[in-house]
């Protein structure tokens, strides 16, 4: 559309768009989906600075994305670790209480045993 929009807000995000210089002061933002949003500066300078600092915007919006993306994983990561230290644990209370009953029975048999000998003599 043609006609002057000084002053108009629209939000884009920024992990989502790449910008592209075009000519005569023009430039546009470009979606992977190939949507684009055109737009003109006062001047060929101008269009070079907004090129400039919606690269620099972009490239920062990115990088924290991927640091998120990064940081979530290491999380997640945590918490599985964290998940698999816990059922190490219960198995390990699991096998000591299984020996303990063992030993127990095996003290038990072997008082019975002492118990048959003594009634035997």
């Amino acid at each position: 559309r043609k006609g002057s929009f000084k002053g108009a807000r629209e939000t884009f995000p920024l992990t989502l768009w790449n910008v592209e210089e075009l000519t005569e002061g023009k430039f546009c933002l470009i979606r992977p989906g190939g949507q684009q949003v055109r737009l003109r500066a006062d001047s060929q300078a101008e269009s070079e600075l907004w090129v400039k600092k919606l690269s620099e915007s972009m490239g920062r919006a990115k990088k924290e994305k991927r640091d998120m993306g990064h940081q979530h994983a290491m999380k997640m990561a945590q918490q599985e670790l964290e998940a698999t230290r816990k059922e190490k644990q219960k198995e390990d209370q699991q096998r000591d209480a299984e020996r303990t009953r063992e030993r127990l029975q095996a003290l038990k048999e072997e008082e019975m045993r002492i118990k048959r000998l003594e009634q035997e003599r």
